[in-house]
């Protein structure tokens, strides 16, 4: 299981953007398609002129809403409304999208940015400095909007002229700046008639600056045709299909069977199943962008305990995890929580013992065994008359994570550490983990294109992912200097301290990196990313998807 960037809200984000002050690649072709005329007529077929892509699994759409401020509405977020950056989760690029080029002053509090001129909205109205400032002011006004905290963070933001905006922040903070340069930006005179809170209204004709308008709608599909007045040239992908799915069996049949060009969900058996039907066309590529974790309730009287913690981890067969649970899919994790992406963030004189994690019940007993403990009659560790008897929370249906769960337990048995799986609904697990009244969970970690965010979540008392617990005041404050660097050696080198920091106290239990699942067919489009071109993040969903599309070109 694993969730796209958008889902996570204010914990998926980046720390690319501390590399600042210096002007950011263009997100688009600027070449204008050679494309067949769009006549706004939504296509009924699959052809050149028509991508599809795997779209929702939930029967149908049951409005036709596109509000950009409800997590809830139909996505349009990278194809009708864009940003003014993105940064992406699997190459750490900045992408330059309603903004050119942005600069860090008076101690990493001030972001001033400088905007993309000859833009319009796709209804021909010019985009300026106070589109952006309406956009942020009114999430300001109706905190519901605010999906990601912006506000949080935010302290003012002011235009300084028609191309030129100025954000205050109320503390240095590089890394969180990404939720103000993520920002979706609205046009200011669509949506200042809005009366009321703005997370009302459905928005059923959405008006952007992105490289696509919307098209048809029905429950069963949505379309959208390319921006004739796209800032970066009309893309040559004309029409995109996103249909939506009764069950997931369903969606894997239509990307299976050709009918879908771009899919977002792992297929079972997927060398056969999909790859072995047309294998000059039919590719996969599930890159890493977060971690799965073991989450370890701190304030446990036996969980705090270290060595226990050090046996739990040496217990855990993870290549067995990754096999049998994730098809091999998601590798074993760092020590670290680094991902394989994230290579360059690794200190190079971190020991040998932090770089891999080791599979090894013997280890483990003895840990337990050098910490006191002996075992009872069951043959389950104990200390003092108490025996270790542990609960691992998982999300049900979930089906993967159930899976996990179960398989730790039964590798906790057979050392002497007596464990059981619970499982619940998302809402009621993730509100125990808040809480802090649960021993052990599976769980997706935060994550970005950088390791700050994860972290940030996993270390930080403050955080909305504290779910352990801990509890260290040189590393809170290591977390605050590296959330005021503004450069890649700055933040390397505080990461570096916190790498040793993860690996060696063990806040909780790194088991996979988790993928972010995409499956794609090169029959009638190409210019894909690839694991020889990761140039985006490739699972379907959020604002990738504009900049993916605007690569797309249709097979001659």
């Amino acid at each position: 299981m694993t969730m796209k960037r958008a889902l996570l809200g204010i914990g998926a984000v980046a720390v690319a953007l501390g590399v600042a002050g210096c002007s950011t690649a263009v997100a688009n072709n600027s070449s204008t398609s050679s494309a067949t005329a769009n006549t706004g007529a939504a296509s009924t077929t699959t052809s050149n002129s028509v991508l599809t892509i795997g779209g929702a699994i939930q029967g149908s759409y049951t409005s036709k809403n596109f509000n950009p401020f409800v997590s809830t509405s139909i996505d349009t977020k990278g194809l009708i409304y864009e940003p003014l950056f993105y940064v992406d989760m699997v190459n750490n690029k900045t992408w330059s999208l309603l903004g050119e080029k942005y600069a860090w002053s008076k101690g990493s509090t001030v972001l001033t940015v400088q905007l993309r001129h000859g833009v319009k909205w796709s209804d021909g109205k010019p985009f300026t400095a106070n589109d952006v400032a309406f956009s942020f002011n009114i999430i300001k006004k109706y905190p519901a909007a605010d999906q990601n905290g912006v506000w949080g963070i935010l302290k003012s933001v002011q235009v300084v002229n028609p191309y030129t905006v100025r954000f205050t922040l109320q503390r240095p903070d590089v890394p969180d700046a990404v939720h103000i340069l993520e920002q979706p930006i609205v046009p200011q005179h669509i949506w200042s008639k809005v009366k009321g809170d703005v997370t009302k209204t459905l928005n059923s004709n959405p008006v952007g600056t992105g490289p696509y308008v919307l098209g048809q709608f029905s429950p069963q599909a949505v379309f959208f045709r390319a921006n004739p007045n796209y800032w970066g040239g009309k893309p040559a992908v004309s029409e995109v299909k996103v249909p939506v799915y009764s069950t997931n069996e369903v969606g894997i049949m239509a990307i299976e069977q050709g009918e879908v060009d771009w899919g977002g969900t792992p297929i079972p058996g997927i060398q056969k199943q999909f790859v072995s039907r047309d294998p000059a066309h039919n590719h996969y590529w599930y890159p890493t962008t977060s971690n799965v974790l073991l989450y370890t309730n701190l304030s446990d009287p036996t969980l705090k305990d270290l060595a226990v913690r050090k046996a739990i981890s040496a217990a855990i067969n993870r290549e067995q995890l990754s096999m049998l649970a994730e098809n091999g899919f998601e590798p074993v994790a760092t020590p670290t929580g680094l991902l394989s992406s994230q290579k360059s963030f690794q200190d190079p004189s971190l020991p040998k013992s932090d770089n891999a994690l080791t599979f090894s019940p013997s280890q483990a007993e003895k840990d337990l065994t050098a910490d006191g403990y002996k075992k009872d009659g069951s043959g389950f560790f104990a200390k003092d008359g108490k025996e270790i008897n542990l609960t691992i929370t998982t999300v049900a249906g979930w089906t993967d994570y159930d899976q996990i769960a179960s398989m730790i337990a039964q590798n906790l048995k057979s050392v002497g550490i007596n464990a059981s799986v619970q499982e619940g609904q998302y809402n009621s697990v993730s509100s125990e983990l808040s809480a802090h009244k649960y021993q052990l969970a599976v769980l997706f970690s935060n994550s970005g294109p950088g390791p700050y965010f994860f972290y940030d979540g996993l270390l930080n008392p403050s955080s909305s992912m504290d779910y352990e617990g801990y509890q260290n005041s040189s590393t809170t404050a290591l977390l605050q200097q590296y959330a005021a660097a503004t450069t890649m050696a700055g933040q390397k080198k505080i990461a570096y301290k916190l790498e040793s920091i993860v690996a060696n106290d063990l806040p909780s239990i790194p088991l996979l990196q988790a993928a972010s699942w995409y499956e794609y067919n090169t029959t009638r489009f190409t210019g894909w990313p690839s694991q020889t071109n990761p140039y985006a993040d490739p699972m379907p969903g959020g604002m990738d998807e504009g900049i993916i599309l605007t690569h797309l070109k249709p097979v001659k």
